[in-house]
């Protein structure tokens, strides 16, 4: 396995051939990157009109007013519609919960989460039905500005590829490798986060990957990779 502090280069790298995340990278609210965890970073803006097609405002007490059916089709561009709407409605109540209010905050801003044990907001996410880890993760580190580091699919091939992981490795095993590898900075998880999605979407992609050109070719071991 490559030595652990390999991956705080492999971020420097990025850094360097992506430059300073684009514009629009960060999210209008805590809410919408709350949306995101749900939806995807990838079609948010899709989600967000047609939210804003049927409600004045967004925010977690006017999606969740809408019927659900009509919540579904506002998030049909995300893919399994029925599905994401049950599993925001979830997170919405699970909002409220944590309000202490019997319907979600008219406000976008999330700040009532403040001052909350991470660990317990990590630990009451996750029984939230249809959030996985890296959805919850996603939720801390870009709603609430927390140290979780979101470790994606693309972080996963990218590891697996350059003999970090095998391919039997779990997303805490991921996770703690970028870890234990990088200093705890939100600024650099997201950016870090950010690159590798583009990384996977342009290079080491799940089929035909583009090991000779990819910005990272310097660290591979062997090719080609698979």
């Amino acid at each position: 396995m490559p030595a652990l502090a390999a991956l705080e280069d492999y971020c420097k790298t990025l850094d360097r051939y992506y430059g300073p995340a684009p514009a629009g990278a960060d999210f209008a609210s805590p809410f919408a990157a709350a949306l995101a965890a749900v939806v995807g970073r990838d079609v948010l803006d899709k989600v967000l009109q047609n939210l804003a097609a049927v409600l004045p405002d967004i925010t977690p007490a006017s999606v969740w007013s809408l019927p659900p059916a009509r919540l579904a089709e506002a998030l049909r561009p995300a893919g399994f519609a029925p599905a994401r709407a049950k599993r925001l409605r979830a997170l919405l109540a699970w909002l409220a919960g944590q309000a202490a209010t019997e319907t979600p905050p008219a406000s976008s801003s999330l700040e009532f989460l403040n001052g909350a044990s991470p660990a317990r907001l990590r630990d009451s996410l996750l029984e939230v039905r249809g959030l996985g880890p890296e959805s919850v993760d996603f939720f801390l580190l870009h709603a609430l500005d927390l140290p979780f580091f979101a470790a994606s699919a693309q972080a996963y091939r990218l590891l697996r590829r350059h003999g970090f992981v095998g391919a039997e490795a779990e997303y805490s095993e991921i996770q703690d490798l970028f870890r234990n590898a990088l200093p705890e900075d939100t600024a650099l998880y997201r950016r870090c986060r950010l690159h590798l999605e583009r990384l996977g979407a342009e290079f080491c992609r799940k089929a035909a990957p583009r090991c000779a050109t990819c910005p990272l070719k310097a660290y591979m071991e062997y090719e080609p990779c698979d």
